[in-house]
């Protein structure tokens, strides 16, 4: 069996990193064993891959009081030139930690790129913890992440390391075998909004038709409120423009694909969480739908949950209790944070605790991308208690505002936002990971919606 000798520093964090890499990425059976040396050292038939220790010896001295040193522009580690083969979304493979070089010998490969130490610093989340800039919703913007501010946020780094590592492995191991894993692609729904607000009451209808021809100067779209109100208020849903979902679950089962919706329970803000409660007949039927057709019902947490386990807890439950009584599936397995508000010291053990399998809020808002550097679900772990945790993430890897939007990337339906979404796919499922897709039943108001969206999960 393969023996993995480590430093005795830090020894959760590594144990829980190991654990991730050789266990949940590639099935491999391991012993691990603390030692006095400065590296990893993998060890089997006589034969050793030293691994670079960089990370951890800086965090020794300054655990969560501020960013370790990396220069940039990053050091580039150059594939084709080494004599491996690894399989990479560009030959040039930039080192966040460690240096780029790889000596191969007949017995011992020493591997000078730090691929333990950075996997660790993109899957914790690490840089989170220590650099205070936030949004006006204060989350973590993408704009202050070292993938973004070095051109990695389109590229999952951690999965290229991995090849990496293998590749060592093999060369030295060729009888080894990983665990192979087919990636597929999942398709959500965060339902903000499951119909027009502006059809609740008359004032809000007003005020609505009011900003159509006021504000907006558009006849056409007062018109349309004007139909979809009053056909509402007699049970006719049908002009109502969030009202999406039975298409949205045709274009899913046409390609094969169960798609999640995520729905709001609860509402902790009570200007940011909606408009809708679980108990409306018009919202259990929604439900009954969904269930019927075999797609899944999980939580969009509400707005101040992020850093309120008690709220995040009780809207689990609510979510259990609505099914219980409609008697559809009441396992609310999964969760996704309403506007992608996160908080790395608390929110995934908020989570863990509220009895979750998995969360998959793991994207920035601002820009799409591998947050974590990898669409491989994974054991998250807990800056709160220093430990893995039970609950895995699953990444969010594409959320269609976060491109299409003009308050994030405006990149609207050109073939500039197409381009990026598909590569963001390819190299998703390149890995064996998961194309994790967030499309919003609000957000099919156009043919162009349709058609990116029917495209990407094609």
């Amino acid at each position: 069996m393969l023996e993995i000798h480590y430093p005795t520093r830090n020894q959760e964090a590594v144990d829980w990193i190991l654990s991730v890499i050789f266990g949940e990425f590639l099935g491999i059976e391991y012993i691990a064993r603390p030692c006095m040396e400065k590296g990893y050292s993998l060890q089997l038939n006589g034969k050793r891959l030293d691994l670079a220790d960089s990370l951890f010896p800086q965090l020794q001295e300054s655990w969560l009081v501020g960013e370790p040193a990396f220069k940039i522009p990053l050091a580039q580690w150059d594939a084709a030139k080494s004599g491996l083969s690894v399989p990479l979304t560009n030959p040039s493979l930039p080192i966040v930690f460690g240096e780029p070089s790889i000596t191969i010998e007949p017995d011992r490969i020493d591997c000078h790129i730090d691929i333990l130490g950075t996997a660790f610093y993109f899957l914790s989340r690490y840089e989170e913890m220590v650099v205070k800039e936030r949004d006006k919703y204060d989350r973590f913007p993408a704009t202050a992440s070292l993938a973004c501010k070095t051109g990695l946020l389109e590229r999952p780094l951690i999965d290229e390391y991995i090849e990496v590592l293998w590749a060592c492995m093999k060369r030295l191991w060729p009888a080894l075998e990983r665990k192979t894993r087919q990636g597929k692609i999942r398709i959500s729904c965060d339902v903000d909004m499951p119909y027009d607000c502006s059809t609740k009451t008359a004032m809000a209808f007003v005020k609505g038709l009011a900003v159509d021809v006021l504000k907006r100067r558009n006849v056409g779209l007062a018109s349309q409120r004007l139909q979809n109100y009053f056909s509402t208020q007699r049970g006719n849903f049908t002009y109502d423009p969030y009202n999406t979902f039975a298409w949205y679950m045709d274009a899913c089962e046409r390609r094969g694909h169960q798609a999640a919706f995520y729905f709001i329970t609860d509402h902790s803000s009570k200007t940011m969480d909606g408009c809708y409660q679980m108990s409306e007949p018009r919202i259990e039927d929604l439900l009954q739908r969904i269930a019927e057709r075999g797609h899944e019902i999980g939580t969009h947490a509400s707005f101040n949950t992020f850093r309120d386990g008690k709220q995040m807890a009780g809207e689990r439950q609510r979510l259990i209790d609505t099914c219980d009584k409609l008697r559809i599936d009441a396992s609310a397995k999964g969760n996704r944070q309403h506007y992608l508000r996160w908080d790395t010291s608390q929110t995934p053990d908020h989570i863990d605790a509220s009895g979750y399998e998995y969360d998959t809020t793991g994207a920035f808002a601002d820009q799409p991308g591998f947050r974590y550097g990898t669409s491989r679900p994974f054991t998250m772990w807990s800056w709160k208690k220093l430990k893995p945790l039970r609950i895995k993430q699953r990444p969010l890897i594409l959320m269609e505002c976060s491109v299409i939007a003009d308050r994030y990337m405006g990149l609207g339906y050109s073939d500039e936002a197409m381009n990026l979404m598909l590569s963001l796919k390819e190299k998703s499922l390149a890995y064996g990971g998961d194309f994790t897709l967030l499309w919003h039943n609000s957000h099919f108001s156009t043919e162009w919606d349709k058609k990116f969206f029917t495209d990407l999960i094609a």
